[in-house]
């Protein structure tokens, strides 16, 4: 089993609408720095560490502003009863490893397995591309909303679904 931290998974939707993924190459073990992810993302990055591609601490990171500008979905996400959450993943979607240094956190490549569990952890269906919210996301949500309930705040959740 290989431990090289070398690539990054580009996850992107294609004209005619098919997954497609694509492995960039970076420096084995060092932080990826924020030029090649702008750039895999077309703009400003934002982190997305709240769904599970197969592996703990692997997590997207998107363009900024991609909803603002209206980019096509990617990945839809799924809660734990297989409701479609609001707002997707979209334009491309860039696999990383975020790992904790000296320095705080820090975003690495990743290895081969982890490039395969990402992609298995991939659902499909009717054409859309989707990947389910991380369990631990779900219970520190639901513990903030009972503790908003305990301190006497009326918490309603609202599911709202996209069209597909």
């Amino acid at each position: 089993m290989s431990k090289e931290r070398k690539i990054i998974l580009k996850l992107s939707v294609n004209e005619h609408g098919n997954l497609e993924s694509e492995t960039i190459a970076v420096k084995n073990m060092e932080p990826v720095d924020y030029e090649t992810l702008s750039k895999a993302v077309d703009g400003s990055i934002d982190i997305v560490s709240y769904c599970d591609f197969g592996t703990e601490n692997v997590v997207a990171v998107v363009n900024d502003e991609g909803l603002l500008l209206e980019m096509e979905p990617t990945l839809y996400l799924l809660d734990q009863n297989y409701t479609v959450a609001k707002y997707p993943l979209v334009g491309n979607v860039i696999l990383v490893k975020q790992i904790y240094t000296d320095d705080g956190y820090d975003l690495f490549g990743l290895t081969i397995e982890e490039c395969s569990d990402a992609l298995s952890s991939l659902l499909t269906y009717q054409g859309n591309y989707f990947v389910k919210l991380d369990q631990e996301y779900f219970l520190q949500k639901n513990e903030f909303i009972d503790l908003l309930k305990e301190m006497g705040v009326n918490v309603e959740v609202i599911n709202m679904e996209p069209k597909l």
